[in-house]
């Protein structure tokens, strides 16, 4: 085995990650003072700030369910209306409840994370945060990297939003959310069940929102974090740190923040043995090959806010380069390696907050958003697991792929107010999907070259329309919605020649019911029912090597939710417990047949959730969840690949005296199965992924300093047993990691 040194990020692209700390440090701290903002929810505007728990109910805002009690020391974690103030004695970087994302509608199941919640488990990207979120998994492939599931709908069917901007991959509809760093994240909110219509097409599973900083104060405030971790052969595997900071001029705030971290790759267990169901990825232990990472970010957000109307420009950059650990495909083993995987999200979006007196029918606010999307990828081939040498293997599909995807799209979105509890919210919104990709052949010959081929580029356009209307009848609110929406085929060219596409609107239409009864003071019930599309990808319609079929109509999901939410009679924090139950009925699914993707004709998707927390002192929190998950492929019969039908998770908080904290983690995840066909005998083969259990641990020291800083430091292990396990593929997953850092928050 070879240890590769660790690579830095492209030069351009480190510079601008630099040239982002500079300006950080021209932002420098006045006297200390209080700061406006705090750590919030997604919502709207100031006045119209989501529910991410109904007056208290338990279970709405992730896991841990319970909040923290007063004086425990998270209680600055917890979302708060503008102007709510500061929470006596709390220290740290303060976010706001308010965010450039359009305010979402009610919906049946809500997971909030806060700042606290992801540090305390350790995360340090959106996949590793999301991983003790009940409904969701996250299998890994050496190239896609950690793909979302919510639900068993695979992340075809999901959405990606960065302050309301679509984070994905056009070609294929995925992403590799271990990219995705989290330092300048204020909140992470996933919605599941039967998600509002308002969002448009393709979040039948679910929708993962990310949402930054948000609100500032006239000082400088921000955050501090450096780490290092896994120590062997002399040399330091892992290192990286980053910085956050806002401040308001006048009625401008400001917020930049900027990242980097780099890896020589992780560790496997001491437990990994090659056999002959791994042997296809060409691993025999100590540092896995390929599996080195450099990524760096770069975020800055401009808010102004003049009386009813605010205005935010967000620009939000990835950039990553990474291995990709060896595979064996059609008898030859690929080194492959992400020269570039980076996305640019820039947005810019006006929120008006309406007048409340005068006539029955008013305008409660309008909001606008309009982004563009950017994602590019290139993947090199090379000889052997030096990553050094370019392939000349006959046998390999290219030297090298490149894609270049972009969306860019408008959303409109309205509230008027009917009368008294009632309220309708309409959306609109138009996008434009955008796809090159091109293949630098294998040079034939010892001394000869070769030339980048003629770009492949598809196009297409997206709209939709809903609306949804709320009503509150006394403890019980029934939402109800319908949405269209269509796809348009605009584009195909091959060799630098155009292809004639069909122009005519794909179309499907969408619908929502929700209810939610409270039941006195310590609970409610929800149910909700609906009718959720997704229109096929780029890859399904267009791909020739893999049969892309231009003839594939939309999938639908017909899907029903049942819940129960209860809260201890006087201390809600003291006990909580949900219970969930969903149904998905999928028609026209789609999938790859031996030649060509095509609609089978059905599949189903049932299970249920099980969430409970107790908080028997301040000073210690339990939380667990379990979900059961059965899938079936109708057609095929046989289940959906690589879900696993049993999940369960316990997330244990302690904090002891002088600042010290205590954070575990334990997961548990059953078997997976899944099914290809073998492109060189053409038979379809099974899979057989046997189930894992990981514990992870984080040990921390708050040291407050002033009443507005303080300092922290830790030490963290990840899969704290050393478990050998696999997700996803049989491609194998880090042993145990240890890392320290320090960090503090002014």
């Amino acid at each position: 085995m070879q240890d590769t040194p660790v690579r830095a990020g492209g030069g351009w692209r480190q510079g601008l990650v630099q040239l982002g700390l500079a300006w950080l440090l021209l932002l420098c701290p006045g006297p200390a003072g209080e700061a406006e903002a705090v750590e919030g929810s997604p919502a709207g505007g100031a006045s119209d700030v989501a529910e991410p728990a109904a007056d208290g109910a338990p279970g709405s805002d992730g896991a841990p369910l319970l909040e923290p009690a007063p004086g425990s020391g998270d209680g600055e974690d917890q979302p708060a209306a503008d102007g709510e103030g500061e929470r006596e004695g709390a220290t740290g970087l303060r976010f706001a409840s308010t965010v450039l994302e359009l305010r979402p509608a009610p919906r049946a199941t809500l997971s909030l994370l806060l700042p606290r919640d992801m540090e305390s488990r350790g995360a340090a990207t959106v996949a590793e945060a999301l991983a003790l979120v009940p409904g969701l998994q996250l299998p890994y492939h050496p190239k896609p990297g950690s793909s979302l599931h919510v639900r068993g709908f695979d992340p075809r069917g999901s959405l990606v939003l960065l302050d309301g901007i679509p984070i994905r991959e056009v070609y294929a509809g995925g992403y590799d959310l271990s990219s995705l760093t989290i330092g300048h994240l204020a909140a992470l909110e996933v919605e599941r069940g039967v998600p509002s219509l308002l969002h448009g097409p393709g979040a039948m599973g679910g929708v993962v929102r990310l949402s930054t900083l948000a609100r500032s104060g006239e000082r400088l405030s921000g955050r501090l974090r450096g780490h290092v971790g896994q120590y062997h052969d002399g040399e330091l595997d892992d290192a990286g740190g980053g910085l956050s900071a806002t401040r308001r001029f006048g009625p401008l705030q400001t917020f930049l923040a900027a990242s980097h971290d780099a890896s020589n790759g992780f560790r496997l267990s001491a437990d990994y043995r090659p056999g002959p169901e791994n042997a296809a990825f060409h691993e025999a232990g100590g540092r896995r090959e390929g599996s080195d990472f450099s990524r760096s970010m770069l975020y800055g957000k401009l808010a102004l806010e003049q009386g009813a109307w605010k205005v935010r420009a967000i620009g939000n950059f990835f950039f990553q380069n990474r291995g990709i650990p060896p595979f064996e495909s059609s008898g030859y083993t690929r080194y492959w390696r992400y020269g570039e995987y980076s996305t640019y999200l820039l947005g810019i979006s006006g929120h008006h907050q309406g007048n409340s007196n005068g006539s029955r029918i008013r305008l409660r606010s309008v909001e606008a958003l309009a982004y563009l999307s950017v994602h590019q990828d290139t993947i090199e081939d090379f000889q052997d697991a030096s990553y050094t040498q370019p392939t000349r293997n006959p046998l390999a599909w290219f030297a090298a792929s490149s894609y270049d995807n972009s969306t860019t799209g408008l959303t409109l979105r309205p509230a008027l107010l009917l009368g008294p509890g009632n309220e309708l919210e309409l959306a609109a919104g138009l996008s434009s999907d955008w796809h090159g990709q091109r293949e630098l052949p294998v040079p034939r010959g010892e001394d000869a070259a070769s030339d980048w081929l003629p770009w492949e580029r598809y196009r297409a356009a997206t709209f939709f329309l809903a609306a949804e209307d709320t009503q509150q009848l006394g403890r019980l609110r029934l939402t109800g919605g319908i949405g269209a929406s269509g796809l348009q085929l605009l584009a195909e060219e091959h060799q630098q020649r155009s292809y004639p596409v069909d122009e005519r609107w794909i179309d499907a239409w969408e619908a929502r019911l929700f209810a939610d009864h409270e039941l006195g003071d310590h609970g409610r019930l929800l149910a909700a029912a609906g009718r959720k599309v997704r229109f096929p990808t780029f890859k399904e319609l267009f791909s020739n090597a893999l049969g892309g079929n231009t003839g594939l109509a939309p999938e639908t999901a017909t899907m029903l939710e049942l819940g129960l939410e209860l809260a201890g009679p006087s201390q809600p924090r003291r006990g909580s417990l949900a219970l969930r139950g969903f149904h998905a009925r999928v028609s026209d699914l789609i999938e790859r047949g031996r030649e060509s993707y095509v609609n089978i004709d059905r599949a189903t998707i049932s299970g249920m959730e099980l969430e409970a927390g107790v908080q028997p002192f301040p000073w210690l929190s339990l939380s667990g969840a379990y979900t059961f998950l059965q899938t079936r492929n109708e057609s095929y019969g046989r289940e959906l690949d690589y879900r696993s039908p049993h999940v369960a998770t316990l997330d244990l908080r302690l904090r002891l005296p002088g600042g010290v904290s205590l954070a575990g983690q334990a997961g548990y995840h059953a078997r997976q199965r899944a099914w290809y066909v073998d492109p060189l005998s053409g038979s379809w083969v099974e899979e057989r992924l046997p189930g894992y259990c990981l514990v992870h641990g984080r040990l921390q020291q708050e040291l407050p300093l002033s009443a507005r800083t303080s300092l922290l430091a830790y030490l963290q292990v990840h899969n704290l047993l050393d478990a050998d396990h696999v997700d996803g593929s049989f491609a194998p997953r880090p042993g145990r990691n240890v890392q320290a850092g320090l960090g503090m928050d002014f």
